[in-house]
């Protein structure tokens, strides 16, 4: 049940039209978070 947590914002399609900087430490951090379950029942 784990699985991506988002994608970064300059990949969204409403803001692909904006400037952006260096986010290469952002990107670095998309590639590897990942959401994992969790509960009061775990």
């Amino acid at each position: 049940m784990a699985r991506p947590s988002w994608a970064l914002m300059n990949k969204l399609e409403m803001f692909k039209h904006c400037i952006c900087e260096d986010v290469s430490n952002a990107v670095f951090i998309e590639d590897r978070l990942v959401n994992l379950p969790s509960s009061v029942k775990i």
